[in-house]
């Protein structure tokens, strides 16, 4: 912490954040593309996230705070579960679930993290949520840039356009339970 006072003094930042900074850091490199603000990643990196979730690539990052809770309790699994983890964090669209998720991702080892994710997301209103399986659509690659492209500029996961999609969908399904039917856009 005396270090982490230090830097901090030369820096202007306080010494919690050069120790988050330091935590963090200590990830092993292949989770530093993954944090918010963080490097670019090499093609290598990105491929051995996608190797612990495929879709990686379209989530915003990891918050520091998130990454630094990770970095504390790297010590309490393995090297591979670590970077699954934080590959896994990454979809949570606010701190507390990623924080929760990432703590019983570590607490239950031999537990499948997709299931760990899923009991997050979930929490106690299991009633309240379908589980939209992970499908893969077959688009021709200028959609799929464009959808891309569509996520980027509007700073939004993929995960929350189909979350949009669906409760639009879901509206209209009750709304005309009358007899008509979703009316689905071609």
């Amino acid at each position: 912490m005396a270090v982490a006072e230090k830097v901090g003094s030369q820096l202007d930042r306080d010494s919690n954040a050069v120790r988050r900074y330091v935590n963090v850091l200590s990830l092993p490199e292949v989770v530093h593309p993954l944090l918010s603000n963080g490097p670019e990643g090499t093609d290598k990196q990105w491929a051995i996230l996608k190797n612990y979730n495929p879709n990686v690539r379209q989530y915003s990052g990891l918050w520091w705070q998130v990454a630094d809770l990770l970095a504390t309790r790297q010590s309490k699994v393995s090297q591979d579960r670590l970077i699954a983890i934080a590959a896994h964090a990454v979809v949570f669209s606010d701190q507390t679930n990623a924080k929760e998720f990432i703590k019983k991702a570590v607490y239950e080892e031999h537990r499948p993290l997709d299931m760990v994710q899923r009991e997050v997301l979930s929490g106690n209103n299991h009633d309240q949520y379908l589980i939209v399986p992970r499908v893969a659509v077959k688009l021709s690659p200028e959609k799929k840039q464009a959808m891309m492209d569509h996520c980027h500029e509007n700073r939004i996961s993929l995960s929350e356009v189909v979350t949009e999609e669906i409760e639009s969908l879901a509206s209209q399904a009750s709304d005309s339970r009358s007899g008509e039917g979703v009316q689905f856009e071609s």
